[in-house]
């Protein structure tokens, strides 16, 4: 099993964090809101998961065909996700119809979210209001984007990730920047695809020359001099994001953000900064693993807190919201770890009683 970074896990949960934050601007009302630029956050996410794509596909041995290879890594991806993401799911969708007395519109609405089960609402296949937990759309684009990018990067190997990788991603970002005034809008329909699987693909291209980029870095020997001033650049950069995410919205100065990103997020894979290795205890290992389970467990809560306690204010909802959101995730962390040994003790005796084990010759 592969060390955890510590410095990785505490960025994914001060990332997850300031998603949660950004959702809160539902509980307003008339008031201004902070963190209204934070869904730049999900850009990190997608640059990391290029990363660990990279580096799974310069590791992992070829499978028969390119094909079954494939299968086998976005297998791998979405057993990766479970069973979190389906008790996440019956929890959101109880909040959002927690008034529905009828059987029949309940059912009705359980079948229209059959697309957001299968992680398929990115494909286009999202019925309006449908959506029970809408950050997901972030699980969707990102599997939709790797099933597509993993293939290429395995058939072409280095031309991958010395041409391919780089180009598309700078030509995708100047399509979006003379197409769109900012990230925002992860749903909306361009045509072919949506605005959110289109910035899974401008992330996920920038992880995987990241990733190079990191492993290059990791060969050289540099001084002290050298190390400290990766430290600066990388702690600034993420400084810079969380500063101008806490007090800007979205507009055009993503593109520079989302390099900032890949800036910043190279140098902490490539461990080359002084501050590599300071985030080492344990607590920080957990709070990685534990900021999957806050990205689920809050955004269906976000637009029901104003529902739900409509004498508060914004800054009075933010802490009630808060605490809802860590309990919750919280739950799911639990239940799904709970359920994960269930099956690693009682799964194979389960399956015995759909397939039959074939008999020993």
């Amino acid at each position: 099993m592969k060390k955890r970074s510590g410095n990785l896990d505490l960025l994914k949960f001060l990332f997850s964090l300031m998603i949660v934050f950004f959702h809160g601007k539902n509980l307003a009302t008339t008031e201004s809101y902070i963190f209204p630029g934070g869904s730049i956050a999900v850009e990190f996410f997608f640059i990391v998961s290029g990363v660990l794509m990279a580096r799974a596909a310069c590791t992992y041995e070829m499978q028969e065909n390119l094909g079954k290879d494939t299968f086998v890594f976005m297998k791998h991806k979405i057993s990766g996700l479970l069973p979190n993401y389906y008790i996440a799911f019956v929890i959101a969708f109880a909040v959002v119809h927690r008034g529905v007395t009828s059987l029949t519109s309940l059912a009705r609405s359980l079948a229209s979210s059959l697309w957001e089960a299968l992680l398929l609402i990115n494909t286009g296949l999202r019925p309006s209001k449908s959506v029970c937990n809408g950050p997901v759309w972030y699980l969707s684009a990102m599997l939709l984007a790797m099933c597509i990018i993993w293939p290429i990067m395995r058939k072409f190997k280095d031309t991958f990730f010395y041409a391919i990788a780089p180009i598309s991603a700078v030509f995708l970002m100047g399509i979006t920047y003379q197409n769109w005034s900012s990230f925002g809008g992860a749903s909306i329909w361009l045509g072919f695809t949506s605005k959110g699987t289109v910035r899974a693909f401008m992330g996920i291209l920038l992880g995987c020359v990241g990733y190079k980029v990191s492993e290059y870095l990791k060969k050289q020997e540099f001084t002290t001099l050298s190390r400290i001033l990766f430290a600066i650049v990388e702690i600034s950069g993420y400084a810079a994001i969380f500063v101008v995410s806490f007090f800007k919205g979205r507009g055009d100065m993503d593109w520079l953000e989302l390099l900032v990103l890949t800036v910043c997020i190279t140098i902490t894979f490539s461990n080359v900064s002084v501050w590599a290795g300071w985030f080492s205890h344990p607590i920080f290992n957990w709070l990685g693993v534990f900021s999957y389970s806050l990205y689920l467990g809050h955004g269906f809560w976000s637009n029901a807190m104003v529902d739900l306690f409509p004498t508060l204010n914004y800054w009075t909802r933010i802490p009630v919201y808060l605490v809802i959101s860590f309990a919750t995730a919280l739950v799911i962390h639990y239940t799904s770890l709970g359920l994960r040994r269930f099956w690693k003790v009682k799964g194979p005796q389960i399956k015995e009683l759909f397939v039959k084990t074939p008999a020993c010759s």
